[in-house]
């Protein structure tokens, strides 16, 4: 038993003299370990500063090339036309390239659609407006007491329109005029009869809208 104890002391007694001996090194450990994580800090800060000042650079340069190549040449300064010129010996060589070459073709192709888009909504909106014109029309020409008064007026407007277009358009080749007398009519089918024919049915056709 005595032995046991006198085991355990010495033991006990080594634990506390390695702690001892631990101490200073585990201190130094820990400070190194904190002055590391302080440099990490510091370094991570400087990277995000250098990255976020080169990003405000970058985009600065970037306003200022899109200002230079929008600009005229005689608004700007030497430095500034030498800088144009890089920028458009650039954008060539982009533009030769295969990527350059289908970017060129999808902003092209995507222009043409929005031009398309537009005389679409164009000609709806005038679609519309005439459907407007002619549903206002109808219901002018549904009032009983105005009916053959609205009929003798539509009747009158088309006549004056015919005889414009006839004198307006009589020096013009027949194919291309909007209306003709019945004289010029009749001697043009004599002399052609497919291409009167035709121009009358543009005409019929034109009249329907």
């Amino acid at each position: 038993m005595a032995e046991t104890n006198v085991l355990e002391n010495a033991a006990s007694i080594a634990v506390k003299s390695l702690e001892k001996i631990q101490a200073p090194m585990k201190a130094k450990e820990a400070e190194a370990k904190a002055k590391s994580d302080a440099d990490n800090q510091k370094a991570e800060q400087a990277k995000r500063e250098k990255e976020s000042k080169i990003a405000s650079e970058a985009e600065a340069r970037a306003k200022e090339d899109s200002r230079i190549l929008a600009e005229p040449d005689d608004k700007l300064g030497e430095p500034e036309k030498k800088r144009k010129a890089e920028l458009l010996e650039i954008k060539r060589k982009e533009e030769e390239t295969p990527e350059g070459k289908i970017k060129r073709v999808k902003e092209e192709t995507q222009r043409r659609i929005d031009e398309i888009k537009s005389e679409m909504l164009a000609k709806e909106n005038q679609r519309e407006q005439k459907l407007a014109a002619l549903e206002a029309e109808l219901a002018e020409l549904k009032k009983p007491k105005q009916v053959e008064d609205i009929k003798a007026k539509v009747k009158r407007e088309q006549a004056e329109q015919i005889a414009k277009y006839v004198e307006e358009d009589k020096s013009k080749p027949k194919e291309e005029r909007r209306e003709m007398s019945k004289d010029d009519l009749d001697s043009w089918y004599l002399e052609d009869p497919v291409e009167a024919t035709k121009w009358i049915q543009r005409t019929e056709y034109r009249s329907c809208f």
